[in-house]
């Protein structure tokens, strides 16, 4: 025969099925979460519906004191127009007249013509460029042809319309070197180095002339 159970026994199997389920801590802690979204959730909800009531309120309450500035500033655009016409424009002020410059005396006036003359130096000749390279054409037509003693002439002619064009200087060389006078030549070389400031410069110191 099989023992028979013990009613001390039963009793405690039933209690067991009565039992409420334990839950994890995981599972406490997701609950506990989720209350606290809820109740955020709720307390939001709230605030926002008291803002809008409180927004609806205050409309109620300024929708006439907004249009009372708005009526009162084309009064006060009149007055301020008003005030604008009454004032009078002020007298402008009176300019004081001007003074004439003092005439410029005799002695002022002779200085600087007095000056210039001083600067300028006493029988120099006035440069003539186009003077110089008409003679300077006349000069090598004529070494070309054989007279030297007329280039030569022609060449200081040159000279003296021009001092600073080293061509002259060039053909009264070659034209006194040519007629035997080869000193000369030279001399005339080393006043082209030392005067002249355009054409071949650097020709007269090939041909001998020194500073």
């Amino acid at each position: 025969m099989s023992p028979i159970p013990s009613s001390k026994t039963e009793v405690n199997t039933s209690a067991d099925d009565e039992a409420p389920e334990t839950l994890r801590p995981e599972a406490r802690l997701r609950r506990a979460r989720l209350r606290r979204l809820v109740t955020g959730i709720v307390a939001l909800t709230g605030v926002l519906a008291i803002l809008a009531v409180g927004k609806t309120w205050l409309r109620s309450r300024g929708g006439p004191s907004t249009r009372e500035p708005a009526m009162a500033a084309p009064e006060a655009g009149l007055a301020s127009a008003s005030a604008v016409t009454s004032a009078e424009p002020a007298p402008p002020a009176a300019v004081p007249p001007a003074t004439p410059a003092p005439a410029p005396t005799a002695q002022a006036e002779a200085a600087p013509s007095a000056e210039a003359t001083a600067q300028a130096p006493a029988g120099a000749p006035t440069p003539d460029p186009a003077e110089a390279k008409r003679l300077q054409k006349e000069a090598l037509s004529l070494l070309n042809r054989g007279k030297n003693k007329e280039a030569v002439e022609a060449a200081r002619a040159a000279i003296a319309a021009d001092p600073t064009d080293a061509m002259s200087y060039l053909y009264l060389g070659s034209a006194l070197q040519d007629s035997g006078k080869w000193k000369e030549g030279i001399a005339a070389y080393s006043d082209c180095v030392r005067t002249a400031k355009t054409g071949p410069v650097h020709e007269c110191s090939a041909m001998g002339g020194r500073k």
